[in-house]
C-alpha cells in the first residue's frame, strides 16, 4: 500500500496553491481557524503547514497582529534573481566543462530532459503550480550535477528564497512558453560541452526575468 500524503502535507499543498494561485494576496492576513474550515480538517496540521510556509519565506508572523501572506519588494525580488544569476551562470559553465573533460557522462543528463518534457505539458495545459514544480526539480537536479561543492553550498543557501520568489512572481511575470525555450538551450548546451554558451544562456533566462520586474513588478 502507499503511503498517504499527511494531513500537514496535504494543508500545505492547497495553501501554497491559493498562494500560487492569488487567491491569498500578498500582505493579505490569513487565519488559521478559518483555513482549518476551508480545508475540512483541525488546526493542528493547518497550523504545522503555516510554519513550514514561514520557513519557506512564503508567509510571515508579526507579533501581536497576525500571520500575513508575504509581500516581496521589488527589490528583494532583484536582488535575489542578481545572485541567482552569478551562481546559476558559473554552475552551468562547470557541468558543461564536465561534460567536455569526461568527469560527467552524458547521460547523467537525462533527467534535465524529462523535466523540460513535462514543463512543455504543464504549459499546454495552462497548469502553472505544476509548471513551477517541474521548474524547482530541473534547477535542483542541475544543482546536483555539479563537482564544485563550495558552489553548490551557496545555491543552497539561497534555494528556499529563490523558490519562494518563483511561487510568487511566475503568475504575472515569467513567460513559461520561453522559459520552457531557454531550458532546452541550456540542456543543449550542457550536452555539447559547450561552457561559455551555458553560461550565457542560464544568465540570460534570470536577466530577462529581473528586467521585467525592474519594469513591471509593484
Amino acid at each position: 500500500m502507499e503511503n498517504q500524503p499527511s494531513l500537514t502535507t496535504i494543508a500545505y499543498e492547497k495553501i501554497k496553491e491559493q498562494i500560487l494561485n492569488q487567491a491569498l494576496l500578498p500582505g493579505s492576513a490569513i487565519g488559521e481557524i478559518e483555513l482549518a474550515k476551508q480545508l475540512k480538517m483541525s488546526r493542528t496540521p493547518v497550523r504545522d503547514a503555516v510554519k513550514r510556509l514561514e520557513s519557506e519565506g512564503l508567509v510571515e508572523v508579526i507579533p501581536r497582529k497576525g500571520t500575513f501572506i508575504r509581500h516581496l519588494t521589488a527589490t528583494e525580488l532583484i536582488m535575489c534573481y542578481e545572485v541567482t544569476e552569478g551562481l546559476e551562470g558559473m554552475l552551468a559553465y562547470r557541468i558543461a566543462a564536465q561534460i567536455k573533460e569526461g568527469l560527467l557522462q552524458p547521460e547523467s543528463l537525462k533527467p534535465l530532459s524529462s523535466f523540460i518534457e513535462e514543463m512543455d505539458r504543464c504549459y499546454a495545459e495552462n497548469e502553472t503550480r505544476l509548471w513551477v514544480m517541474s521548474d524547482e526539480k530541473f534547477h535542483q537536479e542541475l544543482y546536483s550535477l555539479c563537482d564544485n561543492t563550495i558552489l553548490k553550498e551557496y545555491i543552497e543557501k539561497i534555494k528556499t528564497q529563490f523558490n519562494c520568489v518563483s511561487w510568487f512572481i511566475t503568475p504575472k511575470y515569467v513567460d513559461r512558453r520561453l522559459s520552457n525555450e531557454e531550458h532546452k538551450e541550456l540542456y543543449a548546451s550542457l550536452m555539447a560541452g559547450d561552457s561559455e554558451n551555458a553560461r550565457q544562456v542560464a544568465q540570460k533566462q534570470r536577466a530577462r526575468i529581473r528586467n521585467e520586474i525592474k519594469k513591471n513588478y509593484t
